[in-house]
């Protein structure tokens, strides 16, 4: 399944504005490449599915976090690419803490 839902991403970034964020950012994001969205969900961004696999993840690996999904809108590209927004719990710096 993992295979399907993912392909190598267009970038990984650690926030600037704060420390326990995370961005992967994808071009085109499979599940947006694939599914129709309905014209009266508006800007609804199927990544949202892949912000809860991913998400999933974490919190099973014991790193706790909040992960959203986000259009960001690329200056001469007709789509935007899609950022997957990861922003850890405290749980996880004490936890950085404590194995350091």
């Amino acid at each position: 399944m993992v295979s399907y839902c993912f392909q190598v991403a267009d970038s990984l970034e650690k926030g600037t504005e704060h420390e326990d964020e995370y961005m992967i950012s994808e071009k085109e994001l499979l599940v947006n490449r694939f599914i129709s969205v309905p014209k009266d969900m508006g800007a609804f961004n199927c990544g949202a599915f892949v912000a809860g696999i991913v998400r999933g993840v974490l919190d099973n690996a014991g790193f706790p976090a909040v992960v959203t999904a986000h259009f960001v809108p690329i200056e001469g590209q007709q789509r935007p690419r899609t950022t997957i927004l990861i922003k850890f719990a405290e749980e996880k710096d004490r936890r950085g803490d404590f194995l350091s």
